[in-house]
C-alpha cells in the first residue's frame, strides 16, 4: 500500500464512477450529457458547425434556378442545420425576379454538398406578383438529389409569374447523405 497507492485507487474510483456514468460495460453509451458543443459524424469545427447549429449559406447565384426563364432571388435568409443525416433547410426571400418565362418549378440548391438520399415534402408559403398562396415544396434523389424544388401548387401545375415581386418563405426537413 503505503500512501501514493492510496491516492492512486481513489483517483481510479472517481474516473471509473464518472466513466460509468455515461458509458455501459461494453464501452458503448448510456445518456450522453454534454455542457459544450456536440460534432458527431466526423464534422468538426472547421467544416461545420455543431450538430443542431444553423449554418448560413452564403449567396451564390447559380445556386437559385428555375425550370424556364431566370429566377434571380436576393435571399433575406438561406440557412440549414444538420443533426445525424437529417438536414433542416430554411429560407426566407422576397422580392426576386423571374424574367424571360414562366416557370413551373424554382430550385434552391442543397447546401453543404449534401444529397438528398430520398423523397421528401414540405410546404411554403409564398406571394408571387400579388397573389399568396401556400405551395408545395419537393426534394428527391431521382432528379441528382442536388435541389429543393418550389411549386405554387400540390400538383406543380401553375406556372410562377414573369415578375420582380417574388417571395417565398419555407422550410424542409430530409434525409441527406454525402456530408
Amino acid at each position: 500500500g503505503g500512501w501514493l497507492a492510496q491516492q492512486l485507487q481513489s483517483m481510479v474510483a472517481q474516473i471509473s464512477e464518472a466513466y460509468h456514468t455515461e458509458h455501459n460495460d461494453n464501452d458503448t453509451h448510456k445518456i450522453i450529457h454534454a455542457s459544450g458543443a456536440v460534432f458527431e459524424r466526423g464534422r468538426t469545427v472547421t467544416t461545420t458547425k455543431a450538430m443542431g447549429e444553423w449554418i448560413a449559406v452564403p449567396y451564390v447565384s447559380t445556386n437559385f434556378t428555375s425550370s424556364a426563364g431566370t429566377w434571380t432571388p436576393t435571399p433575406s435568409s438561406f440557412q440549414y442545420a444538420l443533426v445525424g443525416t437529417t438536414m433542416t433547410v430554411a429560407w426566407y426571400i422576397e422580392s426576386s425576379t423571374l424574367a424571360g418565362a414562366p416557370a413551373q418549378i424554382l430550385y434552391m440548391t442543397i447546401p453543404g454538398n449534401a444529397l438528398a438520399k430520398q423523397q421528401f415534402f414540405g410546404v411554403h408559403n409564398f406571394d408571387d406578383n400579388g397573389t399568396l398562396g401556400v405551395g408545395m415544396v419537393q426534394v428527391r434523389p431521382t432528379s441528382g438529389g442536388t435541389r429543393i424544388e418550389l411549386y405554387r401548387n400540390f400538383r406543380g401545375s401553375v406556372n410562377w409569374a414573369v415578375s420582380a415581386a417574388l417571395s417565398t418563405a419555407g422550410q424542409v426537413c430530409f434525409e441527406i447523405t454525402g456530408v
